[in-house]
Protein backbone atom coordinates (compact mmCIF):
# COMPACT_ATOMS: atom_id res chain seq x y z
CA UNK A 1 0.00 0.00 0.00
CA UNK A 2 1.28 3.12 -0.52
CA UNK A 3 0.63 6.35 1.27
CA UNK A 4 1.50 9.75 0.71
CA UNK A 5 1.84 12.56 3.81
CA UNK A 6 1.30 16.20 2.99
CA UNK A 7 2.42 18.62 5.00
CA UNK A 8 3.06 22.54 3.50
CA UNK A 9 5.29 23.67 6.18
CA UNK A 10 7.47 21.32 8.16
CA UNK A 11 9.06 23.76 10.68
CA UNK A 12 11.84 23.43 13.21
CA UNK A 13 9.59 22.30 16.18
CA UNK A 14 5.79 21.85 16.72
CA UNK A 15 2.72 19.55 17.65
CA UNK A 16 1.90 19.03 14.04
CA UNK A 17 5.28 18.17 13.27
CA UNK A 18 5.76 15.47 15.61
CA UNK A 19 2.63 13.60 14.53
CA UNK A 20 4.50 13.78 11.07
CA UNK A 21 7.37 12.44 12.38
CA UNK A 22 5.88 9.81 14.54
CA UNK A 23 3.30 8.91 12.10
CA UNK A 24 5.84 8.60 8.54
CA UNK A 25 8.15 6.65 11.38
CA UNK A 26 5.45 4.15 12.63
CA UNK A 27 3.55 3.53 9.42
CA UNK A 28 7.16 2.92 7.09
CA UNK A 29 7.30 0.13 9.10
CA UNK A 30 4.45 -1.49 7.42
CA UNK A 31 3.76 0.72 4.25
CA UNK A 32 5.46 2.63 1.41
CA UNK A 33 5.16 6.20 2.29
CA UNK A 34 6.25 9.34 1.07
CA UNK A 35 6.17 12.73 2.21
CA UNK A 36 5.40 15.82 0.61
CA UNK A 37 6.50 19.23 1.55
CA UNK A 38 6.53 22.96 0.12
CA UNK A 39 8.92 24.12 2.95
CA UNK A 40 10.80 22.03 5.27
CA UNK A 41 13.35 22.63 8.55
CA UNK A 42 16.74 21.14 7.46
CA UNK A 43 16.81 18.99 10.99
CA UNK A 44 13.68 17.97 10.93
CA UNK A 45 14.51 16.61 6.78
CA UNK A 46 17.34 15.00 7.95
CA UNK A 47 15.46 12.91 10.46
CA UNK A 48 12.32 11.99 8.52
CA UNK A 49 14.72 10.79 5.71
CA UNK A 50 15.98 7.91 8.13
CA UNK A 51 12.35 6.49 7.47
CA UNK A 52 10.74 7.47 4.16
CA UNK A 53 10.85 9.14 0.96
CA UNK A 54 10.77 13.43 1.16
CA UNK A 55 9.86 15.59 -1.63
CA UNK A 56 9.13 18.85 -2.54
CA UNK A 57 5.49 18.84 -3.46
CA UNK A 58 5.35 19.71 -7.64
CA UNK A 59 1.85 21.07 -8.41
CA UNK A 60 2.66 20.47 -12.27
CA UNK A 61 3.34 16.48 -10.98
CA UNK A 62 0.72 13.61 -10.78
CA UNK A 63 1.56 11.66 -7.82
CA UNK A 64 -0.40 8.04 -7.11
CA UNK A 65 -1.23 6.29 -3.78
CA UNK A 66 -3.93 4.53 -2.41
CA UNK A 67 -4.27 6.91 0.80
CA UNK A 68 -3.08 10.72 1.26
CA UNK A 69 -3.02 12.08 4.77
CA UNK A 70 -3.19 15.87 5.17
CA UNK A 71 -1.06 16.47 8.33
CA UNK A 72 -2.50 19.87 8.39
CA UNK A 73 -5.28 22.26 8.07
CA UNK A 74 -3.24 24.93 6.44
CA UNK A 75 -0.98 26.18 4.08
CA UNK A 76 -2.90 24.94 0.67
CA UNK A 77 -3.82 21.53 -0.82
CA UNK A 78 -1.65 18.78 -2.88
CA UNK A 79 -4.38 19.14 -5.87
CA UNK A 80 -2.31 16.61 -7.82
CA UNK A 81 -2.20 14.00 -5.43
CA UNK A 82 -4.60 11.46 -6.84
CA UNK A 83 -5.82 8.45 -4.50
CA UNK A 84 -6.55 4.91 -6.70
CA UNK A 85 -8.90 4.46 -3.72
CA UNK A 86 -10.33 8.05 -3.46
CA UNK A 87 -9.16 8.23 0.41
CA UNK A 88 -8.32 11.54 1.49
CA UNK A 89 -7.79 11.96 5.16
CA UNK A 90 -7.53 15.03 7.11
CA UNK A 91 -6.30 15.64 10.09
CA UNK A 92 -7.82 18.06 12.48
CA UNK A 93 -5.34 19.49 15.35
CA UNK A 94 -6.65 22.47 16.25
CA UNK A 95 -9.62 23.54 18.68
CA UNK A 96 -11.44 25.72 16.28
CA UNK A 97 -13.52 27.44 17.96
CA UNK A 98 -10.72 29.16 19.99
CA UNK A 99 -8.65 29.15 16.71
CA UNK A 100 -11.60 31.42 15.24
CA UNK A 101 -11.00 34.16 17.58
CA UNK A 102 -7.58 35.29 15.67
CA UNK A 103 -9.65 35.06 12.47
CA UNK A 104 -8.65 31.41 10.94
CA UNK A 105 -11.73 30.17 9.41
CA UNK A 106 -11.58 26.31 8.25
CA UNK A 107 -11.43 25.42 4.41
CA UNK A 108 -12.46 22.45 3.49
CA UNK A 109 -10.08 20.46 0.59
CA UNK A 110 -12.89 19.56 -1.87
CA UNK A 111 -11.47 15.55 -1.87
CA UNK A 112 -10.98 15.49 1.88
CA UNK A 113 -13.32 12.11 2.32
CA UNK A 114 -12.82 11.67 6.12
CA UNK A 115 -11.45 14.37 8.77
CA UNK A 116 -9.42 12.77 11.95
CA UNK A 117 -9.44 14.62 14.92
CA UNK A 118 -6.67 14.50 17.52
CA UNK A 119 -8.80 14.28 20.76
CA UNK A 120 -12.58 13.81 21.81
CA UNK A 121 -12.74 17.96 22.28
CA UNK A 122 -11.48 18.83 18.74
CA UNK A 123 -13.63 15.94 16.70
CA UNK A 124 -17.24 17.35 18.93
CA UNK A 125 -16.17 21.33 18.68
CA UNK A 126 -15.35 20.59 14.49
CA UNK A 127 -18.35 18.91 13.95
CA UNK A 128 -20.53 20.91 16.13
CA UNK A 129 -18.80 23.91 13.87
CA UNK A 130 -18.71 22.72 10.36
CA UNK A 131 -21.36 20.06 10.68
CA UNK A 132 -18.72 17.07 9.79
CA UNK A 133 -18.84 13.81 11.39
CA UNK A 134 -15.15 13.72 12.11
CA UNK A 135 -13.32 10.25 13.90
CA UNK A 136 -10.94 10.50 17.07
CA UNK A 137 -7.32 8.90 16.83
CA UNK A 138 -4.96 10.29 19.22
CA UNK A 139 -1.40 11.37 17.90
CA UNK A 140 0.92 8.26 17.87
CA UNK A 141 3.95 8.44 20.53
CA UNK A 142 7.52 7.92 19.74
CA UNK A 143 8.87 4.93 21.48
CA UNK A 144 10.04 5.02 25.38
CA UNK A 145 13.78 5.87 25.36
CA UNK A 146 16.32 5.05 27.86
CA UNK A 147 16.75 8.83 30.05
CA UNK A 148 18.72 10.18 32.89
CA UNK A 149 18.51 13.22 34.71
CA UNK A 150 20.29 16.25 33.06
CA UNK A 151 23.18 17.62 35.50
CA UNK A 152 22.00 21.03 37.06
CA UNK A 153 24.71 23.44 37.81
CA UNK A 154 24.26 26.36 39.94
CA UNK A 155 26.31 29.44 40.49
CA UNK A 156 26.86 32.60 42.61
CA UNK A 157 29.25 35.26 41.93
CA UNK A 158 29.98 38.25 40.45
CA UNK A 159 31.32 37.12 37.17
CA UNK A 160 34.57 38.50 36.50
CA UNK A 161 37.90 36.96 35.21
CA UNK A 162 39.42 36.74 39.10
CA UNK A 163 35.84 35.04 39.60
CA UNK A 164 37.00 32.42 37.40
CA UNK A 165 34.23 32.89 34.69
CA UNK A 166 36.58 32.81 31.97
CA UNK A 167 36.68 28.96 33.09
CA UNK A 168 33.24 28.79 33.80
CA UNK A 169 32.76 29.12 30.08
CA UNK A 170 35.64 26.62 29.51
CA UNK A 171 33.93 24.10 31.84
CA UNK A 172 30.30 24.21 29.92
CA UNK A 173 32.24 24.03 26.29
CA UNK A 174 34.30 21.13 28.19
CA UNK A 175 30.62 19.45 29.26
CA UNK A 176 29.24 19.91 25.50
CA UNK A 177 31.77 18.14 24.09
CA UNK A 178 31.34 15.43 26.08
CA UNK A 179 27.90 15.28 25.25
CA UNK A 180 27.01 15.64 28.99
CA UNK A 181 23.37 17.76 29.18
CA UNK A 182 22.94 20.15 31.85
CA UNK A 183 21.54 23.18 33.03
CA UNK A 184 23.33 26.31 34.25
CA UNK A 185 22.00 28.80 36.54
CA UNK A 186 23.72 31.57 37.52
CA UNK A 187 22.63 34.39 39.96
CA UNK A 188 24.62 37.76 38.82
CA UNK A 189 24.59 40.92 37.65
CA UNK A 190 25.97 40.95 34.35
CA UNK A 191 26.03 44.73 34.15
CA UNK A 192 28.36 45.17 36.97
CA UNK A 193 31.30 44.40 34.97
CA UNK A 194 29.58 44.89 31.67
CA UNK A 195 30.67 41.39 30.20
CA UNK A 196 29.19 39.76 27.45
CA UNK A 197 26.78 37.04 28.20
CA UNK A 198 27.39 33.94 26.96
CA UNK A 199 25.37 32.30 23.93
CA UNK A 200 25.81 29.01 25.37
CA UNK A 201 21.76 27.58 25.76
CA UNK A 202 22.36 25.45 28.58
CA UNK A 203 23.55 29.42 31.22
CA UNK A 204 20.27 30.37 32.34
CA UNK A 205 21.59 33.97 34.20
CA UNK A 206 18.94 35.30 36.82
CA UNK A 207 19.72 38.55 38.56
CA UNK A 208 21.05 38.48 42.06
CA UNK A 209 18.25 37.79 45.51
CA UNK A 210 19.35 37.08 48.74
CA UNK A 211 17.48 33.65 49.09
CA UNK A 212 18.38 31.10 46.85
CA UNK A 213 18.34 28.00 49.17
CA UNK A 214 15.42 26.22 47.10
CA UNK A 215 17.60 26.46 43.94
CA UNK A 216 20.81 25.17 45.83
CA UNK A 217 18.71 22.25 46.84
CA UNK A 218 17.81 21.45 43.81
CA UNK A 219 20.97 21.49 41.94
CA UNK A 220 23.84 18.63 41.53
CA UNK A 221 26.58 20.73 42.44
CA UNK A 222 27.39 24.28 42.84
CA UNK A 223 30.09 25.44 41.13
CA UNK A 224 32.86 28.24 42.25
CA UNK A 225 35.58 28.85 40.16
CA UNK A 226 37.23 31.83 41.81
CA UNK A 227 41.15 32.59 42.11
CA UNK A 228 40.91 34.66 44.87
CA UNK A 229 38.35 33.30 47.44
CA UNK A 230 39.18 33.80 51.50
CA UNK A 231 35.97 31.80 52.86
CA UNK A 232 33.56 31.16 49.75
CA UNK A 233 30.30 31.32 51.18
CA UNK A 234 27.96 29.80 48.35
CA UNK A 235 30.46 26.58 48.85
CA UNK A 236 29.66 26.84 52.37
CA UNK A 237 25.80 27.36 51.87
CA UNK A 238 26.04 24.26 49.25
Amino acid sequence: MKIIIYQSNIIKIGGVETFTYNMCKNLSKLYDVELLYKQCDRSQLKRLRQYVKCEVYNPSKEYKCDICILASSWGGYPDSVVSTKGEYWQMIHANYKELAKTGYKYTKWNKTTRHIAVSNTVRDIFNDMYHENATTMYNLLDEIQATQPILKLISATRLSDEKGYPRMIQLANELKKANVKFRWIIFTDLKQYNIKKSELEEFIFMQPRYDIWDYIKEADYGVQLSDTEGYSYFVNEC
